[in-house]
């Protein structure tokens, strides 16, 4: 999953910019990396995709990834 991310945005600078343009909807954004590929046929899919979009754009570090 990390491998087809970083083959994808080839920068974790560059995934943060996805994940903060004022382009992209935030629907879209946690979307952003449901369809990469996890393992054999498996994709990342939606809930994976929107964890990591809550996980790297919160401001509170207390807060729990549902």
């Amino acid at each position: 999953m990390a491998e087809s991310i970083a083959c994808t945005y080839e920068s974790f600078a560059n995934l943060m910019r996805q994940y903060t343009s004022k382009d992209t909807s935030v629907e879209e954004k946690k979307k952003l990396v449901q369809t990469l590929p996890a393992s054999g046929k498996r994709t990342i899919g939606p809930s994976i995709s929107k964890r990591l979009y809550h996980y790297f754009t919160s401001s509170d570090s207390t807060e729990g990834i549902q």
